[in-house]
């Protein structure tokens, strides 16, 4: 499905003109020309925090800047180079808050619930389908620098990965995960195939229906080697702070979705059909709305029990089995199990740490190497 771009919808944070930096300095390009693209776009004359409301550059002008680019760098994998030049830095706080994350999956988490502060009125619909993660977008009517900006976007977010997971230690199942990932593209392979393939991802595809990327869910365990709890927790508290003064980041339907969740777990289990209750509404209508918003209930139960979870394990005053059944699971076991996939740990492990130790990047993954 193809739609229009609705250029006073969509924005993208203004901490990507950092990557234009990057990219010149590794491509060696005269500041000067970097100066004639912003002037082709009318933003030479604006610092990055003034590029729009909010610090937000329009979507429109964004893919401009990098069809501009393209064209006086002479770079056909210039997708492909941006996005791995991608660094924390150019994410702003959700950057941040990623690199400080216990594991991969905890930093998903956090990217599906504040990706509108990396680019806002689009966002990536989050399926968890067996052993498969899967993250689509919407798909717009297609011009080069729109497929340039998807391009910048999947191979921004594998190389951010890369970064999540780096160090010797880690090495072989970085390998792994990225021989098995899969990344689809609407348009039409702007540079050689060899250019997509270079990072060690195993299959690229052009002229698909959706933006894609799948990866397979054991990934989800992965540590991240730069966690702070501490900061974690100050970051997530920002970007809440952000995400309430960005213009259609979270509307109301989206904020009941995660207060009867948070309400309904303890009472027994959430569903969808019970979230329709609460809301007078019609299962029908509550699957539109999640559709329209690109939002998958699953993956927001999910985000919402593992933050539960570590909130009841930090208070240390419950059991496990009692935790499990204010998280709506019928058995402790199934907790233990979902908890691992998020945390790396089990909470039985977790839970025995004091909160300094849970800081540790040794203690835990002395527990994950067993």
């Amino acid at each position: 499905m193809v739609t229009e771009i609705q250029d006073h919808q969509m924005s993208v944070t203004s901490d990507f003109s950092g990557l234009l930096k990057a990219y010149s300095a590794e491509a060696e390009l005269a500041p000067g020309e970097v100066s004639e693209v912003l002037a082709l776009v009318g933003l030479n004359n604006r610092k990055p925090t003034q590029a729009s409301n909010a610090g937000r550059i329009p979507y429109k002008k964004w893919c401009e800047l990098l069809e501009a680019l393209y064209k006086r760098a002479n770079d056909p994998a210039l997708g492909v180079h941006l996005g791995g030049a991608v660094k924390p830095s150019n994410c702003g706080v959700l950057g941040y808050l990623a690199i400080n994350a216990r594991t991969l999956g905890e930093a998903i988490f956090q990217f599906d619930r504040y990706q509108q502060l990396l680019c806002s009125g689009s966002r990536a619909r989050m399926t968890l389908t067996g052993d498969c993660l899967r993250a689509e977008w919407p798909v717009h009517e297609q011009s080069l620098g729109i497929g340039l900006s998807d391009e910048v976007l999947l191979y921004g977010l594998m190389n951010f990965f890369r970064i999540l997971l780096g160090g010797q230690e880690g090495e072989d199942d970085l390998l792994k995960w990225l021989a098995q990932t899969s990344l689809s593209f609407a348009h039409a392979s702007i540079a050689p195939m060899s250019e997509y393939h270079s990072g060690g991802i195993g299959e690229v595809s052009f002229n698909q229906p959706r933006l894609a990327l799948s990866m397979p869910a054991s990934v989800l365990s992965l540590p991240i080697r730069t966690h702070d709890a501490a900061l974690f927790d100050i970051l997530n508290q920002q970007a809440d702070a952000l995400l309430r003064v960005l213009p259609n980041a979270q509307d109301c339907f989206e904020q009941s979705v995660r207060d009867y969740l948070r309400k309904s777990l303890p009472e027994g289990g959430a569903t969808l059909n019970g979230l329709a209750r609460s809301l007078s509404l019609s299962d029908r209508t509550v699957r539109r709305r999640l559709a329209e918003r690109s939002l998958n209930f699953s993956v927001i139960l999910q985000q919402t029990r593992y933050h539960l979870a570590r909130q009841y394990l930090d208070d240390g005053r419950t059991t496990l089995s009692e935790v499990a059944l204010m998280l709506g699971y019928s058995e402790q076991s199934a907790f233990s199990r979902a908890f691992k996939l998020w945390a790396g740990v089990s909470p039985l492990q977790y839970s025995r740490l004091s909160a300094t130790q849970r800081d540790s990047d040794d203690q835990l993954k002395r527990l994950r190497d067993g």
